[in-house]
């Protein structure tokens, strides 16, 4: 599943800060308090597999998006509560609130007709369906909230819906490009200014840097497995990724783009690493992982790493 937490710029405080975490294989969401790291409440979503989740920017509320349900779930953080569902339609995979608030969007997988689906959180409804130009499985808005990237399964391209026009547009980084399913880019993720992006190319085992203005791929990381989920640090100066293959998570320098510590799991006594986000204070990484078979979530102190 994925992890969400409440953002810095809700002014959320230790008394109602939450970490979410969506359970994919059990169909529920778990509410962790970060200061007793314990599970305060686990509700069950309507409908099975949540995967992707994201919080308004006041902390108020959580939307999990639904792969069996066809739709976005909604929570009320403060009653622990679902207060209803959006329906999407296909498969949605993916969920994310604009960092303004009001809108966010919706991934649609529907296999050669994918589309991102936009919607008014005063309503709750749709409000636009913006077909896209890749078959996608998650999505990413700009800082500034004016752009949402989305990544493709099978390919190097890079899907780019203008929120305000409604459209979409694409742009590719280096890729071998063999086709085949899951080979495409991976994670994306903007650093806090905006003007760079991290995108994970599942094929070639690297993370393309790309300038946000021009869509032209600087460099590369070479990470020497497939990158998953990508991180920045608050302050924009460490990016974190994680690599299933070899159990660990990485740690980026984003002055010089390469890796410049590494963390195996497993020397911690856990195994499988599979979502990671720093804390809104980029003192910790959260991480969802597995001992023994069972999920757990961790809190890891990142100046005992890096």
């Amino acid at each position: 599943g994925g992890i969400a937490i409440i953002p810095s710029i809700g002014g959320a405080t230790t008394e109602d800060c939450y970490v979410f975490v969506s359970h994919y294989n059990d169909a529920s969401v778990s509410f962790i308090d970060p200061v007793t790291y314990t599970v305060e409440t686990n509700i069950a979503t309507a409908a099975g597999q949540p995967y992707g989740l994201s919080v308004s920017p006041d902390g108020e509320t959580l939307y999990v998006a639904q792969r069996f349900g066809d739709h976005v779930e909604i929570f009320d953080v403060v009653t622990k509560a679902s207060t209803g569902t959006i329906p999407i339609g296909a498969t949605t995979n993916d969920v994310i609130v604009s960092p303004n608030g009001g809108i966010a969007a919706a991934v649609k997988t529907d296999w050669g007709a994918s589309t991102i689906e936009i919607i008014d959180l005063t309503t709750n409804t749709v409000i636009g369906s913006v077909a896209i130009p890749v078959d996608a499985t998650s999505a990413t808005f700009s800082p500034d909230g004016s752009q949402v990237w989305v990544n493709s399964v099978d390919s190097g391209v890079v899907g780019v819906v203008d929120v305000a026009a409604k459209t979409s547009s694409s742009f590719s980084i280096t890729h071998s490009n063999p086709g085949g399913p899951y080979t495409g880019t991976t994670d994306i993720a903007f650093n806090p200014a905006g003007d760079i992006a991290y995108i994970g190319n599942a094929t070639d085992d690297r993370i393309s840097v790309v300038n946000t203005s021009t869509q032209a791929e600087i460099t590369t990381i070479t990470i020497g497995s497939q990158p998953g989920k990508i991180d920045f640090s608050p302050d924009g100066a460490k990016a974190l990724v994680v690599i299933a293959a070899t159990k660990s998570i990485g740690f980026i320098d984003t002055a010089t783009h390469t890796i410049s510590s590494t963390v195996d799991v497993t020397a911690l006594g856990y195994d499988f690493p599979n979502w990671a986000v720093f804390s809104p204070d980029g003192s910790q990484v959260i991480f969802s992982a597995q001992v023994a078979g069972d999920d757990k979530v961790v809190f890891l102190d990142i100046a005992s790493t890096t």
